[in-house]
């Protein structure tokens, strides 16, 4: 299944993968519309690699950059190979998992070899936990900052960058306490207090209106470790 549909239009609080490029911020080396294909792209290739439990190895080699780093702005982060093997295997306890593109939001190309872009998507998780008779399902939305850049000796465009912004519309089971899975990255819940204290605020998309609440000054590559939806999202 796609991650996102390569369908533009629609509404900002509907399935609205893509908005007019007068509302991107910004000025861009080329326009916003010609660069949603390569970004979609890069991103498909990324989430199809998660996804499928991928190794860091071949992430690296087929669409992350050397340097690739994600984590909170302002907090806690994952960076470089052995960031990336140690997340990879935090989340693994994710059996099922699906990601779907509903906006890109303030295309820019800072640079010609670097695309910046932010999006909202929506993600889906299952797990399962001894004893439990059923698997455990994690909803919401995720706001993320990405950060695009050619890399030799192909010249393709990959991911070097995947920011955690906020979170929204989590269902109970994602918001609550008991949320994380039991080691790594996820022994901390994804609660909205946690999710603050971690600076990855809440998100309030009301009347179509997409707004962060203020961050909090965790220092980065630091801090008590980060909520399960950094593993999730």
């Amino acid at each position: 299944m796609p991650v996102a549909d390569r369908i533009p239009a629609a509404s900002p609080m509907g399935n609205s993968p893509l908005p007019d490029a007068s509302v991107t911020k910004g000025a861009a080396m080329t326009e916003p519309r010609i660069l949603e294909p390569t970004i979609l792209d890069a991103m498909e290739r990324y989430f199809e690699l998660l996804q499928g439990h991928a190794s860091a190895q071949e992430m690296t080699q087929r669409v992350l950059t050397d340097d690739f780093e994600t984590g909170f702005v302002g907090g806690y982060m994952w960076r470089g190979p052995d960031g990336l093997a140690a997340l990879l295997a935090d989340r693994s306890v994710f059996f099922d998992e699906s990601h779907k593109i509903l906006q890109l939001m303030d295309i820019t190309q800072p640079a010609p070899e670097t695309i910046s872009v932010r999006t909202r998507l929506r993600f889906f998780l299952r797990r399962h936990e001894p004893p439990a008779a059923v698997s455990g399902e994690f909803t919401g939305q995720a706001f993320h900052t990405w950060r695009l850049r050619r890399q030799p000796p192909d010249s393709g465009w990959r991911v070097a960058a995947q920011m955690v912004d906020g979170f929204a519309m989590l269902n109970d089971n994602a918001a609550a306490p008991s949320a994380a899975p039991p080691r790594g990255c996820a022994r901390k819940a994804v609660s909205r207090h946690l999710v603050s204290r971690h600076g990855c605020p809440e998100v309030d998309i009301r009347a179509g209106q997409v707004t962060l609440s203020p961050r909090s000054s965790g220092a980065r590559g630091g801090g008590a470790g980060p909520p399960a939806s950094s593993c999730s999202a």
